[in-house]
């Protein structure tokens, strides 16, 4: 069984690192040897968490601060 999961700006793993900070920014930006992207989110509370490995995007890891209670 898969999940899928639709990301803003058709963000996914797989695409190369070039076309996703062209869709993370509106300025060119060059960052070659940065394997890991971090975008904190303070309105959410969400940390998006980008992996690339040999500028392709391997892994997508959401976070988030809030703290969660059972009761």
């Amino acid at each position: 069984m898969f999940i899928i999961i639709s990301l803003l700006k058709n963000t996914k793993v797989g695409q190369n690192k070039e076309e996703f900070l062209r869709k993370l920014f509106t300025k060119p930006v060059r960052l070659k040897k940065i394997n890991n992207i971090k975008v904190i989110s303070a309105l959410e509370g969400i940390n998006h968490n980008y992996h690339f490995d040999k500028d392709v995007l391997t892994s997508i890891i959401m976070d988030t601060d809030y703290l969660v209670h059972k009761f």
